[in-house]
């Protein structure tokens, strides 16, 4: 089980992730990339 500090690092790794790859991203190109739509839910 993650610590309550480890559980949120996660989710701001999550965060990180997905603000770096669709600064340029269409929404279209977003929806379409399976890693970016299974990170952002």
């Amino acid at each position: 089980m993650l610590s309550l500090r480890n559980f949120l690092q996660h989710i701001l790794d999550e965060v990180n992730y997905v603000l770096t790859h669709t600064e340029e991203l269409t929404e279209e190109a977003f929806i379409k990339d399976e890693t970016l739509t299974r990170a952002s839910y």
